[in-house]
C-alpha cells in the first residue's frame, strides 16, 4: 500500500519517486537556484525543497494542489473552510474519508441489515429499522426499502400498519459513501385475527394383532390440530398382561417400540400437546396371539366354502393351491355338474377371499374335456401370471380305468391360451406302453418355460410305473428329455406279494440346477409285501444323478413284515439342498403323519426327529383313542425362517373331534414342533361347515405368501356317525396369520 499526506502549507513529504529539479519549463524560461515555474505562466517563482538536496516543487496558486506522485498542480476540492483544498489522487488511488490522504486500498462493501423477521395481527404496526446496517471503511449514504418494485420509504427506519394479510418479503438496499451497495430481506407475515386456539387431536393408529415376541410399531403420525402448531407425544401403557416385561423405546416418540414379550391384550393411550394445550387421549390395543390362527380379514372368519362350481350338486374339492405376489389365490380341483360329470376347476380369489370376477367372468373356469369327466391335480404359475394345471380325464368310452394324463394352460384372466399346443391343452397317454390309465399327479415351471409333470401309467402289463413328462413352452414334449420327453421308472425284478410291482409319483419340485425330484411310493426292492416311501433324483436330461443315493433312488421303510406301508405326498427343497417329504407311514395297525428329512446324497438326516423322521398321530391331540384313529399329511411349505409345515387330515371319531383338517408347524433343524403354533405346534379346524354332528375337514394342500400367511386347500362334509351317512364335500380355503 503507497500512502501519501499533504495539506495547503505545503508541509514535507516523503515521495516514492525522486523529482529532478526543472530548470526550463515550457516557456522557454530557465529558473535560477532554489526556483521553479509557477504552473500555468511559467513565471520563475520561489520553490520549496524537498528532501533530495536540489530538488524544488512547484508553487501552485490557489484552488490547485499538486497531483499525487507528480510536480503538477491540478484542480483541487475545496472542503471545509474556503481556501482548504484536497489533493488529487491518481489512478488507482483514492482519498481515505475524512483524511487528505490517498490510498490505493479498495472499497469494502457496506452491509445491510433488515432487522429480525415480524409476524404481527392485521391492522397493527410493524417498525422496520435498518440501523444496525454498517459500513467498515466509509459511511452509509443511502438507504431505500422496497416490496417488489414499490419504494416503502428512503428512511433508515421507519413505520407501516396497512400491510395486508399474508407474507412479505422487503427488501432494504443500503449505499456507501464509495457507492457500492448491499441488500438484506426481513420477512413480515400478517395474521387474520388472534384467533383462539384450537386443542389438537391425537390418533394412536389401528388396532394391530401380532405374534409373540414381535417387536410392535406405534404410529402417532395421524394425529392432528387445525392450528398447524407443531405437537408433542406422550404415550403410556394402560395395561398389559399378567407377567409381561414390555416397555416402550420412548415415551414422547411419534412412533416408539416395544416387544410384545408374552400373548395378551396390551392397550396404550397417546396424548398430543400443541405446545399450549394437551388433546383427549387415544386409545389403541395390541393382540399377542399365537402363530396358527385364523386371519379375519379372509372370507368368513378366515375360511372361504364353495359349492356347486359346475352347476350341480356333487362334490366339489380343492387339490392344490397357488398364491401370486398380489396375495391373489388361485384353486385347482373337481367340481360334479348336474349331470353327475366330474369337471375340472380353477378358482381365483382376491385377497379378503371374495372371487375375481376378471378371471373367467365370474372368478371360476371349469372345463369338462369330454362328457365322462376330468379332474385337476395340481397346479403351478409362471412369472407372466400364466396359469398350468394338471391332472386327468376319462376316455370317451366310459371306462373308468382308462384315462389320459392332461395339462391345461390359461392365461392370467382366465381363457385359453392357444399358444400351447394350439389350444391350450395337452393330452398324452400310453407313456409306460400301455394303454390303461395316465394321470398327472403334479406339476411344476422353470424359468425358461419348460412344464414338467410327475403321476403314474400302467404298461403293457397293466403294473403302474413312475413318469416324468416335460414339455417345452409351446406345449410339445421336449426330446432332449429322457425317452422323447418322458422318463419311466420301474424295476420288475423287486419282490412283491402281489402281480407285479408298482411305483407311483405323486409330487415335483426342482432345484435351481434344473435337477428334477420326485416322490411317491413304490414295491421295496428287496422286502416283501412292503410300500416303500421313494425320492427319485434325475439330471436335467432325464437320466438318473448317481451321487444321490447311489443309483438317482433313494427308499425307506420302517421293520419289515406285515402291513408296512410308507408314501410320499409331496416334496419341498431348502436352498442348502436338504430335501423335506410329507406323507404317511402305517407301521402294523396305526396310521402317522410321517415327515422326512434327507440330505443332498439322500441320506436321512440323524439330526432330525428321529433319525431324520417325525412321526405324529391323533394321540398327541386326543389321548386315549383306539388304535384304528389316523392322521396323513398330504402336503408340505418351507418359510424363509427355518421352519416346515405340513397339511393333511386325521380321524378321532366320537372320542375327539370327528375328522378335522391339521396343520403341523416343525422346527427344519431339529424336528420339533413349534410351540408358539395354535396348540401346540398343531393347528386344527373342524368348523368349516356348521354340521349337525361331526365336520370331515381334509386339507390337502398348503402354500405360504411372501409375507408369511398360511393358506390351505382341501374340502369339508359333515356326516353322522351313527348311520354312517354324510352330505356332499364342498371346497374349503383357510387363512391363517
Amino acid at each position: 500500500m503507497i500512502r501519501v499526506t499533504l495539506n495547503n502549507i505545503m508541509k514535507p513529504v516523503w515521495l516514492f519517486a525522486i523529482w529532478f529539479a526543472l530548470t526550463t519549463n515550457a516557456h522557454g524560461v530557465t529558473c535560477g537556484p532554489n526556483e521553479a515555474p509557477d504552473q500555468g505562466t511559467g513565471i520563475c517563482k520561489p520553490a520549496t525543497a524537498v528532501p533530495n538536496p536540489g530538488t524544488y516543487l512547484p508553487t501552485c496558486t490557489e484552488g490547485y494542489r499538486l497531483t499525487q506522485g507528480s510536480n503538477i498542480c491540478s484542480p483541487g476540492t475545496e472542503v471545509g473552510a474556503p481556501g482548504i483544498w484536497l489533493p488529487g489522487c491518481p489512478t488507482g488511488f483514492r482519498l481515505i474519508q475524512g483524511t487528505e490522504q490517498c490510498t490505493d486500498m479498495p472499497n469494502i462493501s457496506p452491509v445491510a441489515n433488515a432487522g429480525s423477521d415480524k409476524t404481527v395481527i392485521e391492522g397493527n404496526t410493524v417498525t422496520l429499522d435498518g440501523s444496525k446496517s454498517t459500513d467498515p471503511d466509509g459511511t452509509i449514504i443511502a438507504y431505500e426499502w422496497k416490496e417488489g418494485s414499490s419504494v416503502l420509504s428512503r428512511a433508515v427506519k421507519f413505520n407501516k400498519s396497512n400491510f395486508s394479510v399474508g407474507t412479505h418479503t422487503i427488501t432494504l438496499t443500503v449505499t456507501d459513501n464509495d457507492d457500492a451497495t448491499d441488500t438484506d430481506n426481513v420477512i413480515v407475515t400478517v395474521t387474520v385475527t388472534d384467533a383462539p386456539n384450537t386443542p389438537p387431536v391425537a390418533n394412536a393408529g389401528p388396532n394391530q394383532t401380532v405374534l409373540p415376541q414381535e417387536t410392535v410399531t406405534l404410529d402417532g403420525s395421524k394425529s392432528s390440530d387445525a392450528d398447524d402448531d407443531m405437537l408433542s407425544y406422550q404415550w403410556n401403557f394402560v395395561s398389559k398382561p399378567a407377567g409381561s416385561n414390555a416397555s416402550l423405546s420412548s415415551e414422547t416418540d411419534m412412533r416408539p417400540t416395544f416387544v410384545a414379550d408374552i400373548v395378551g391384550s396390551y392397550q396404550l393411550r397417546l396424548i398430543v400437546n400443541d405446545g399450549s394445550v394437551s388433546s383427549a387421549a387415544d386409545w389403541v390395543v395390541v393382540t399377542a396371539v399365537n402363530h396358527g390362527t385364523l386371519d379375519p380379514t379372509f372370507g368368513e372368519d378366515g375360511i372361504v366354502v364353495h359349492n356347486s362350481a359346475a352347476g350341480g350338486d356333487g362334490d366339489d374339492e380343492g387339490n392344490d393351491i397357488a398364491v401370486d405376489s398380489s396375495g391373489n389365490t388361485y384353486v385347482t380341483g373337481s367340481s360334479v355338474n348336474a349331470a353327475g360329470t366330474t369337471n375340472m376347476v380353477i378358482w381365483k380369489y382376491k385377497s379378503d377371499g371374495t372371487l375375481d370376477t376378471t378371471f373367467g367372468g365370474d372368478g371360476i373356469v371349469v372345463h369338462l374335456y369330454t362328457d365322462f369327466g376330468s379332474s385337476g391335480n395340481a397346479i403351478a404359475l409362471d412369472s407372466a401370471g400364466n396359469i398350468y394345471v394338471t391332472g386327468s380325464f376319462v376316455r370317451p368310452e366310459g371306462d373308468t380305468t382308462n384315462t389320459d394324463m392332461m395339462i391345461w394352460k390359461y392365461k392370467s384372466n382366465g381363457i385359453l391360451d392357444t399358444s400351447f399346443s394350439g389350444n391350450g391343452i395337452v393330452i398324452d397317454n400310453g407313456a409306460a406302453g400301455g394303454d390303461g390309465t395316465d394321470v398327472g399327479k403334479d406339476i411344476a415351471v422353470d424359468s425358461t418355460g419348460n412344464v414338467y409333470v410327475t403321476g403314474y401309467s400302467h404298461n403293457a402289463d397293466s403294473a403302474t410305473e413312475m413318469i416324468i413328462w416335460k414339455y417345452k413352452s409351446d406345449g410339445t414334449l421336449n426330446a432332449s428329455f429322457g425317452n422323447n420327453g418322458i422318463v419311466a421308472y420301474y424295476n420288475p425284478d423287486a419282490e412283491t406279494d402281489y402281480p407285479f410291482p408298482f411305483y407311483y409319483g405323486d409330487a415335483i419340485a426342482l432345484d435351481d440346477a434344473g435337477n428334477i425330484y420326485v416322490t411317491g411310493d413304490g414295491t421295496a426292492s428287496e422286502v416283501s409285501a412292503v410300500w416303500a416311501m421313494m425320492i427319485w433324483k434325475y439330471k436335467n436330461d432325464g437320466t438318473p444323478d448317481t451321487t444321490f443315493s447311489d443309483d438317482g433312488i433313494a427308499e425307506f421303510i420302517g421293520v419289515p413284515g406285515m402291513g408296512n406301508f410308507y408314501s410320499g405326498n409331496d416334496i419341498a427343497l431348502d436352498s442348502t439342498g436338504n430335501i423335506y417329504i410329507a406323507g404317511w407311514q402305517r407301521p402294523y395297525f396305526s396310521t402317522y403323519m410321517a415327515l422326512w428329512k434327507c440330505k443332498s446324497d439322500g441320506v436321512l438326516d440323524s439330526t432330525f426327529g428321529d433319525d431324520g423322521v417325525v412321526l405324529s398321530s391323533m394321540y398327541s391331540l386326543y389321548p386315549g383313542l383306539e388304535p384304528e384313529y389316523y392322521s396323513v399329511g398330504n402336503d408340505i411349505a418351507l418359510d424363509s425362517a427355518g421352519n416346515v409345515y405340513v397339511t393333511g387330515d386325521g380321524y378321532a371319531g366320537l372320542e375327539g373331534q370327528g375328522h378335522p383338517m391339521l396343520i403341523w408347524k416343525y422346527r427344519r433343524s431339529n424336528g420339533t414342533l413349534v410351540d408358539t403354533f395354535d396348540i401346540d405346534g398343531i393347528a386344527v379346524s373342524d368348523g368349516a361347515l356348521a354340521c349337525e354332528y361331526l365336520n370331515g375337514e381334509t386339507g390337502r394342500a398348503i402354500v405360504l405368501d411372501n409375507t408369511g400367511n398360511i393358506y390351505v386347500s382341501g374340502s369339508a362334509y359333515c356326516y353322522n356317525p351313527w348311520d354312517s351317512s354324510s352330505s356332499d364335500k364342498d371346497m374349503v380355503i383357510w387363512k391363517y396369520k
